[in-house]
């Protein structure tokens, strides 16, 4: 058992991952995937889903387990334009939510400009599907706060292509095996460890592009003026309110 969130334990579950960044270009696999992604609603919240398919023929099952006798590891590296939220995604979990492993702290609050990429891990269960054994995850995701430029309204962040890996328990025969061999978490509570397999899949689409606002340095003499104002009325009005408004009220009580 590791303890959740101990240095210890972040250093033994990242060998397996560190194993499989030295030695991913001369692995291959043996099992066609497709993943298909999407990002959903505006402004600076947002929703990553993520779809993939598996032919039902890669996976030979001795006898089969049931419909989720495998599962898939997605190992996504968010640009530091963008981050998740981790206490989000625990209320999340609870009541049936994506199940996602995130190994550094997040703060919600940095700069694009003052933060770095991050990577989760997010678990997911296979279920067969029309031939196919297929799992779809959605995750949320935030929108960092980008540094203003001139001229410039918005900015381009772009989420990369993840790692996929699968697992699948003893009596399942997923053929012979010539890509990478990692031990890492076997979900997100980060108790136990299992063996997985990366595999190679076909993506859709490219690389996502998310445009995100950003502020116009020329509206700064704007900006700092109207606020200026607006905080002097209030001022204004608050210093109002004690002298005339507070005084006039006690004496209608007291008669």
């Amino acid at each position: 058992m590791f303890p959740t969130g101990s240095r210890i334990s972040r250093c033994m579950l990242c060998v397996g991952l560190t194993i499989y960044s030295l030695i991913a270009v001369v692995v291959s696999s043996n099992i066609v995937a497709t993943v298909s992604r999407t990002i959903d609603k505006n402004g600076f919240h947002r929703n990553l889903r993520t779809e993939i398919s598996i032919p039902r023929e890669s996976i030979h099952f001795k006898p089969s387990t049931g419909d989720i006798a495998c599962a898939v590891l997605l190992e996504e590296t968010l640009p530091s334009g963008a981050f998740v939220d981790p206490y989000q995604l625990e209320s999340l979990r609870a009541f049936g939510g994506p199940d996602v492993l995130c190994l550094h702290d997040v703060d919600t609050e940095k700069p694009e400009f003052l933060s770095q990429p991050l990577t989760i891990f997010i678990f997911s269960h296979l279920h067969l599907h029309e031939g196919h054994w297929t799992s779809n995850v959605t995750i949320p995701i935030h929108m960092r706060y980008q540094r203003p430029f001139q001229r410039q309204d918005y900015v381009t962040v772009t989420f990369l292509n993840p790692a996929l890996f699968l697992r699948c328990p003893d009596t399942a025969d997923t053929g012979e095996y010539d890509n990478i061999e990692i031990v890492f978490a076997c979900d997100s509570m980060n108790q136990a460890v299992c063996t997985w397999f990366r595999i190679d899949y076909t993506s859709t689409k490219g690389n996502l592009d998310v445009q995100v606002p950003v502020g116009r340095l020329e509206h700064l003499p704007f900006v700092i003026g109207a606020t200026i104002i607006i905080t002097l009325l209030g001022c204004i009005m608050l210093i109002y309110m004690v002298i005339y408004h507070l005084p006039s009220q006690k004496k209608s009580k007291d008669s």
